[in-house]
């Protein structure tokens, strides 16, 4: 198929304003390094915005093309580059408990934002950025945390929001499960 970066492509223009829009929304982090996707500024949901918008230029499979977007903080650096400040940033932002939340100084982790964290990381890994063991590792320690255990109550492998509060649905399962493949968890667990 052609290429959305080929100017024949029907949606062309449409690809591109999104991406610079993206592009537009970046910020140095105030963690102490890295890169964070912010809408109305850092402190609000930085952990959601850069994991999601990881997953955007990821899908482009164009590391070396260079962002273009004028004024952003990104401008000029090339598609692996920007996803390598991002990862530099979850490495930064990473909790003690090993998860996220919302931004880097915000209480324990939650894993609502600890799955969007985890889908922006593997989308990076998978587009040639080197995820840190040591992230990965951080990262078991809060799945083996976080997930309900098998002790026969409605919640049985489930996980919960955070070590406060035992509120689980399918987001937050679904995260724990993909968390586990990222960290290379094996079926058994």
């Amino acid at each position: 198929g052609i290429s959305p970066f080929d100017e024949d492509y029907e949606y062309y223009d449409n690809v591109i304003a999104g991406l610079d829009y993206i592009f537009k929304q970046t910020s140095v982090s105030n963690c102490g390094k890295g890169i964070v996707f912010v809408l109305g500024g850092q402190g609000t949901h930085e952990t959601y915005s850069t994991g999601i918008a990881m997953m955007a230029v990821a899908a482009s499979r164009e590391p070396d093309r260079k962002v273009g977007a004028l004024g952003s903080a990104v401008d000029g650096l090339t598609y692996m580059e920007v996803l390598q400040k991002n990862v530099d940033y979850f490495e930064c932002a990473q909790l003690d408990d090993g998860g996220w939340r919302y931004w880097y100084l915000d209480d324990a982790s939650d894993n609502s934002n600890t799955g969007y964290a985890a889908l922006g990381l593997r989308y990076a890994e998978d587009f040639g950025v080197p995820i840190p063991q040591t992230l990965k590792d951080n990262l078991s320690d809060f799945i083996d945390f976080i997930q309900d255990d098998i002790d026969g109550d409605d919640y049985d492998g489930a996980s919960w929001y955070a070590a406060d509060w035992r509120w689980a649905n399918l987001l937050k399962t679904g995260n724990l499960l993909f968390e586990m493949a990222f960290v290379g968890d094996a079926l058994t667990d």
